[in-house]
């Protein structure tokens, strides 16, 4: 797995673990949620729920600043997953700073052009939590819809 650090200057700051974000118990749910949704190993969908929780931290700490983040393919699925347990992700959007980030079906440029991954990636790794690589590669940004892609937004809710 290519996890980077957290400190990838020094090495010798081991990364965050991304289950530590959510309970236990959801965490589970989710997977198996996905691994049913998706058809996909278990090992595969512990690594997109892992992904997609860096994800929403990264937006979260992202927050407005010039362009959007975008999930991968591989993250996108493990997002939807988490928004049908609406409760719980409104709780977590809460606890990640009271905005609750929206998932936006949008295609652009700047996302097939592959600068929205970078900039996800670069916000990613500031989390301090594990970025896995394998889930965040060129080319796989394709669309939850039929023709878009999708981005993420904090709404603030009164």
């Amino acid at each position: 797995m290519t996890v980077m650090e957290a400190n990838p200057e020094a090495g010798t700051t081991p990364a965050l673990n991304p289950r530590d974000l959510i309970d236990p118990v959801l965490f589970d749910k989710l997977v198996a949620r996905v691994q049913e949704d998706q058809q996909v190993a278990q090992f595969y969908a512990v690594g997109m729920v892992e992904q997609m929780l860096v994800y929403l931290k990264a937006v979260a700490e992202y927050g407005g600043r010039p362009g959007n983040l975008a999930p991968s393919k591989a993250v996108d699925p493990a997002w939807h997953v988490f928004v049908l347990h609406t409760a719980e992700y409104r709780a977590f959007c809460a606890d990640l700073g009271g905005g609750f980030i929206e998932h936006t079906p949008v295609v652009t440029e700047d996302i097939t052009s592959g600068n929205a991954l970078a900039r996800t990636l670069d916000a990613m790794r500031a989390t301090g939590y594990a970025v896995d690589e394998r889930y965040w590669q060129l080319g796989t940004w394709t669309s939850c819809c039929s023709t878009e892609n999708c981005h993420s937004q904090i709404a603030y809710l009164a």
